[in-house]
């Protein structure tokens, strides 16, 4: 994708991206691509992700982009790629908690919330970095590598937020983020992201509850 392209999609609000998606300007699959090749350029620098399923996420927002030509209802966060705090628990996905011990853990449930995001359209990217059982608000991290930040990797980010100036969507102490915040790395700076989406209850590790 050529550079200035992903610098404009990156840029794009979370509300923005998904009137997009919605008018047909964009595509799921644009977005979406865009945010995994920034995660690939600078993933190496803040070490941001624990994981990422960038082939089944492209999957999803092809399939994404067909409904939406279909003419069905679409949810308010139709195509939209997000990654999430790697303690939100997904059926059948790696759910590590930043912790060395749950390195190959797959929870048979889903927490309401990623239910809720993915039930509105949203693209599951995979799981972002963060402290170990969310256990210190600096972002260090012996097992998988700490949380750099964006400005000065030399510095550590806030544990799930090395990814630059937005606001997520919260729940508790869980976050989840709209993919483009990696924008700031190529010099692309995102705006805020409002609160859209919250839970009845989470289902994560007993030790982060």
């Amino acid at each position: 994708m050529n550079e200035q392209v992903q610098c404009s999609l990156l840029h794009l609000s979370l509300t923005e991206a998904a009137a997009a998606v919605k008018d047909g300007s964009i595509t799921s699959v644009a977005l979406t691509t865009a945010a995994l090749e920034a995660f690939s350029r600078v993933d190496k620098v803040i070490n941001s992700s624990i994981w990422l399923e960038g082939a089944v996420a492209l999957e999803a927002a092809e399939d994404l982009d067909k409904k939406r030509k279909s003419g069905a209802k679409l949810g308010l966060l139709h195509g939209i790629p997000l990654a999430h705090k790697d303690m939100y628990y997904k059926a059948g996905k790696l759910s590590t908690c930043g912790s060395s011990i749950r390195k190959d853990f797959r929870p048979a449930y889903t927490a309401t919330v990623i239910e809720r995001l993915e039930e509105a359209g949203s693209v599951t990217l995979g799981g972002l970095n963060m402290a170990e059982f969310a256990q210190n608000p600096t972002g260090h991290n012996q097992h998988y590598g700490h949380c750099r930040n964006p400005w000065h990797p030399d510095y550590t980010a806030r544990a799930g937020r090395p990814l630059a100036r937005v606001q997520p969507l919260r729940r508790g102490w869980s976050t989840v983020h709209w993919a483009p915040t990696l924008a700031d790395q190529s010099g692309c700076r995102p705006r805020s992201v409002a609160s859209l989406v919250s839970s009845r209850h989470r289902r994560v590790s007993h030790a982060t509850a």
